[in-house]
């Protein structure tokens, strides 16, 4: 496996996951596939190609990369990763704002026209509401374990089948939803009042969308091992760019479609667990016979 190139991949992510599968469809077993969130080290690279499927490191380990790989392909859709196209003559690839990375990513390694279901994928990441039943359709691709086979599966299912199968899960889904912004709450970054709620993984995207529609702006987040993983998003006729507020913390993305993530160097519950701890008195041995 060390001279074969690596693909790294965004994680728990169904886009992310289906940028991956358009690589493995055609490089299948000559090619390394590494799912990695953005604080995640990196991989071994060394004298290898790379493939980076939405920038996930900041320049100091781009820089890393270039240094010790062979080439690297960069494939984004953030504005952001515009300059890292320039930086040295190692780097190729494409970036492109307008649209979704999986059928950027698919068009840049295939001749053929991408998969259908990556329309539904893209309805989603850019939140057009443009095709019909689009939530359904990406509730039910969310049901599949990422792995290639099953998206070799769900490219052969009909749109209609699919419609079928995520409508019972998206009453779930949206249940769930409710419950989990009742506990939300509000905090300011950048004089700005912001919703907030803690969320699993797998709703975080949501989670966002929709306090960004009631309120113009949205933040999730959730916990993965010792990094805090925040997704933030802006309503589309808004004018809050997103972006500008994932800066702040190192992150990045679109205007209406970012994320950063803070590091700590203790587990959150480990570190409120030892806080919080109540020691017990000590034994008075004297009355002890």
């Amino acid at each position: 496996m060390q001279n074969i190139p690596i693909c790294i991949y965004k994680d728990r992510d169904i886009e992310g996951f289906a940028c991956a599968w358009s690589v493995w469809k055609k490089l299948y077993n000559q090619c390394e596939f590494v799912a990695l969130t953005n604080n995640d080290d990196i991989p071994n690279i060394k004298n290898r190609d790379v493939y980076i499927l939405n920038v996930l490191y900041n320049i100091e380990k781009i820089k890393k990369i270039i240094s010790e790989s062979n080439n690297v392909v960069i494939i984004d859709n953030k504005k952001s990763s515009e300059f890292l196209l320039t930086i040295s003559n190692n780097i190729t690839g494409v970036v492109n704002d307008t649209i979704s990375l999986c059928i950027l990513v698919w068009n840049y390694f295939h001749t053929t026209k991408y998969p259908i279901f990556f329309e539904y994928l893209q309805n989603k990441e850019f939140w057009k509401f443009e095709l019909p039943y689009f939530k359904e359709v990406n509730t039910a691709i969310s049901n599949y374990d990422l792995i290639f086979e099953n998206y070799d599966l769900i490219e052969s299912i009909f749109i209609d089948d699919l419609i079928i199968e995520g409508t019972a899960l998206l009453r779930k889904f949206d249940n769930d939803i409710k419950n989990i912004l009742k506990y939300k709450k509000f905090i300011i970054i950048d004089n700005m009042t912001i919703p907030i709620v803690q969320t699993p993984y797998f709703y975080a995207f949501e989670c966002a969308n929709v306090l960004a529609e009631e309120y113009g702006v949205g933040i999730s987040y959730h916990c993965v091992h010792n990094n805090i993983i925040f997704s933030l998003r802006s309503k589309k006729s808004g004018n809050c760019d997103v972006s500008k507020i994932a800066e702040i913390y190192g992150g990045g993305g679109t205007e209406h479609d970012a994320g950063f993530v803070i590091s700590i160097d203790i587990d959150p519950v480990q570190k409120i667990l030892d806080k919080r701890k109540i020691q017990p008195p000590p034994i008075d041995f004297s009355n002890i016979c």
